[in-house]
């Protein structure tokens, strides 16, 4: 009965065994698109210092969002530096103040042009996320970023000129959530939605005219993430189980 019942916990022990993902550091790259959103400008109030009306509101079309991120695996919490790029075509430019529009060039309100020009944000971001799941399995994870982005937003429109040439480095920040799952044993597969902000980026008009650029972004991105810690193999039975023989009945 004893060597029955040893035998019994050295099986359970071996079943249910799991492979433990080594904590340490890892890199990954992940790419994938960014959903249509939009860009508002607003333009300074000439008899108001400091206050800002909607100048123009641009629309923009599926664009590309990548990233390259470094970090290390507490287990459940991961830190990691991202540094990431977005771009973005224009669908439209709706110019809500003519003010924001060269000297010399007038149109009404809700006047709807084409930019010429892509939008274009460089950042670098520091994460921190949560992971829920199986060590050695499926695992999902959310958290959020804080860190800079520089905001590229030229505006040139056929017939009437260049409206913005400026550039902008200031805070950003964003939420993550996405699932990774190992397919070697360094080796991560994953999926990450992300939601990135950007706000009151200060401009320059190409008349002299000081802006503000709030931009949002939802991306969806494949991700292919590699552990330099591994995933260890599940640990042996214990050596006693493995070594007791069932007794012959006499």
């Amino acid at each position: 009965m004893k060597k029955t019942t040893l035998l019994m916990v050295g099986a359970a022990a071996a079943a249910f065994a799991a492979p433990a993902h080594a904590d340490g550091p890892y890199f990954g790259i992940e790419g994938g698109v960014s959903f249509r959103d939009k860009v508002t400008v607003d333009i300074e109030t000439p008899t108001v210092e400091g206050t800002f009306d909607r100048a123009a509101t641009a629309r923009t079309k599926v664009g590309v969002d990548g990233d390259i991120i470094l970090g290390y695996d507490f287990g459940a919490f991961r830190l990691e530096a991202e540094g990431g790029y977005k771009n973005n075509k224009y669908r439209s430019l709706t110019v809500e103040n003519p003010a924001i529009l060269p000297a010399g060039v007038t149109a009404p309100a809700g006047t709807v042009v084409e930019n010429e020009r892509d939008l274009e944000i460089w950042s670098g971001m520091v994460n921190a996320l949560f992971e829920f799941g199986p060590d050695d399995g499926l695992r999902i994870y959310g958290g959020g970023g804080a860190g800079i982005a520089r905001l590229e937003l030229p505006v040139t429109v056929a017939g009437v000129g260049t409206v913005i040439d400026d550039k902008k480095t200031d805070f950003a920040w964003q939420l993550i959530g996405g699932l990774r799952f190992p397919v070697t044993e360094t080796i991560d597969l994953g999926l990450k939605y992300r939601y990135f902000d950007v706000e009151g980026f200060s401009l320059r008009a190409a008349n002299g005219a000081n802006l503000e650029a709030d931009y949002s972004a939802h991306s969806v991105l494949a991700s292919v993430i590699v552990n330099f810690g591994g995933r260890p193999q599940a640990e042996p039975a214990p050596v006693a189980a493995r070594r007791l023989k069932p007794s012959t009945s006499k």
